[in-house]
């Protein structure tokens, strides 16, 4: 017998119900894609408890300027992480507490699960 996935009895739902005929599907798919890429999410992942330059972004990584550079425009343009200029320095960090989310319950879920 197959148990209900979403059933509300042990508190897992949304208190309120969602109209999946209403979400932007597309853009969620294209958040979840950009950060499907292991050198993105490294990249959120470094500024996920505070604001990080790009060299400290390279060094927290292992990634390549270029490629740190290349990738932080697609992080940016789709509001996962957001820029504070100050001088001659960009400071990163996360777009806002969403994001931390997302990255936090993912972690949380697949350390239920192991």
């Amino acid at each position: 017998m197959m148990t209900d996935m979403y059933d509300c009895s042990d508190a897992v739902c949304h208190p309120e119900p969602m109209d999946f005929d209403q979400m932007p599907i597309e853009q969620m798919a294209t958040v979840f894609q950009i950060l499907s890429n292991q050198s993105r999410l490294k990249m959120v992942l470094s500024c996920l408890n505070c604001e990080r330059t790009v060299s400290e972004i390279v060094e927290i990584t292992g990634i390549s300027q270029s490629l740190v550079s290349h990738n932080l425009r697609y992080l940016r343009e789709l509001r996962i992480l957001k820029v504070r200029k100050s001088g001659r320095h960009q400071y990163y960090s996360l777009s806002d507490y969403h994001i931390y989310h997302i990255i936090s319950d993912l972690a949380h879920h697949i350390q239920e699960c192991t």
